[in-house]
C-alpha cells in the first residue's frame, strides 16, 4: 500500500465510521485525530481531513464533504476496496498506522518503555505518546 493509499484509507475510515471510529481509535475529535494520524503517516493533518471530506458523499454521516466532485481516481480505487470492511478490520489495519513497528524496532528506548508500560490493553500510554496529549 502507498504513503497515499494509507492516507485515503484513514480518511474513508473517518468518514465511514464517524465518531465510532474516533471513539475506536481512541481519540476525542477529529483535530486530534487528523494531528495524530498526520503525524504518524508523516503528512499534512489537513491532507488526512482532505480524504475524509473527498470520501464523506459515500457513506451516510452528518457532513456533505466535497459532494459537488467527482471523486479522484486514486481514492475511487480505495474506496472500491475498502468500502465493504467493516470497523475492527480497517480499524487494526489504521492504528498499525498510527505507530508503525519500524519505528520502534528502530529505537529500542521506546519499544522498551512501550512494552513496559502497554502491556494492559487498557493503557493509554502509547495514545498519549503518539498525540503528546497529557494524562
Amino acid at each position: 500500500m502507498s504513503h497515499r493509499d494509507c492516507q485515503i484509507l484513514c480518511g474513508l475510515f473517518l468518514s465511514k465510521f464517524d465518531q465510532e471510529g474516533l471513539e475506536y481509535l481512541g481519540f476525542s475529535g477529529f483535530s486530534e485525530a487528523f494531528n495524530a494520524i498526520g503525524y504518524s503517516l508523516n503528512a499534512k493533518p489537513a491532507s488526512i481531513k482532505n480524504y475524509r471530506d473527498e470520501i464523506d458523499p459515500f457513506f451516510p454521516n452528518p457532513r456533505k464533504g466535497w459532494h459537488k466532485r467527482p471523486l479522484r481516481e486514486h481514492c475511487h480505487r480505495v474506496l472500491d476496496a475498502y468500502k465493504d470492511a467493516d470497523l475492527g478490520q480497517l480499524g487494526e489495519l489504521i492504528k498499525a498506522f498510527l505507530l508503525p513497528a519500524w519505528e520502534t524496532e528502530s529505537m529500542p528506548e521506546i519499544k522498551r518503555i512501550l512494552d513496559t508500560h502497554c502491556s494492559e490493553a487498557s493503557s493509554s500510554f502509547a495514545k498519549r505518546l503518539i498525540t503528546g496529549k497529557a494524562a
